[in-house]
């Protein structure tokens, strides 16, 4: 009788491998058919999920955060980039209308609002394949449009992990150290949030959009910074 219950035990037990194995397999297969791509870069703090080609600054002035998965960022290119300020703290000022009826709405800078436009019109000093394009400062953020030029005699350090010296994450790092170094260095307090985000230009239409989205950014601000949905509140 001993010797038949342990067999039973012993075709048992393997039954129950068996069926673990199987399990495992179809996860395995599952997650290699659907893997899970949407997460959180937490040097770039943006998702990498693939963006829709219609979603470029809708009308409640949200501008998508997606990383192209795949795309060379140290290529040239086009590119628009959002930083923000650490805990969305106006740092850079506030935005006033214009005196007259009709005039623009405008940011009242602060010294580091200052700093950050002369950082800004300062990148081809430091990247010379960098060209700034537009670019607005708003109460706690700011948005720039950067072109990439690059001469084909120029070697292109491809977007790999390690140092990299060449890419749109180092000329937006250091925009960001040249504020908040001199901030530091007037006892100002000043904080970047970290990361940033961006989005690949690909075509004058969107770079047209673009440039309207950023010179448009005041008057929205003051249009829209109280409701309920709004990036502005």
């Amino acid at each position: 009788m001993s010797g038949g219950r342990d067999t039973i035990f012993c075709v048992s037990s393997l039954l129950m491998l068996f069926k673990s194995a199987l399990l495992i397999g179809t996860k395995i297969r599952w997650a290699l058919a659907f893997p899970i791509v949407q997460r959180r870069d937490t040097k770039c703090c943006v998702s990498t999920l693939p963006m829709p080609s219609n979603d470029l600054y809708q009308d409640k002035y949200r501008v998508a955060s997606t990383r192209w998965a795949g795309y060379d960022y140290s290529q040239n290119g086009i590119y628009f980039i959002t930083i923000c300020t650490q805990s969305r703290q106006p740092h850079f000022g506030e935005i006033q209308q214009g005196s007259q009826l009709g005039d623009e709405a405008f940011l009242r800078p602060t010294a580091v609002a200052q700093r950050a436009i002369e950082c800004w019109h300062a990148i081809p000093q430091h990247f010379p394949f960098a060209e700034p394009d537009a670019f607005v400062v708003m109460p706690d953020h700011v948005h720039g449009i950067l072109f990439f030029h690059k001469s084909d005699a120029e070697p292109v350090q491809r977007s790999t992990f390690g140092p990299q010296r060449q890419n749109l994450a180092s000329v937006v790092r250091g925009f960001k150290v040249g504020v908040k170094v001199w901030a530091t260095q007037q006892q100002m307090p000043f904080a970047w949030q970290s990361g940033y985000f961006d989005r690949v230009i690909r075509n004058e239409e969107e770079l047209e959009k673009a440039r309207r989205y950023l010179a448009d950014n005041p008057n929205a601000w003051l249009r829209d910074k109280d409701k309920p949905d709004s990036i502005f509140r």
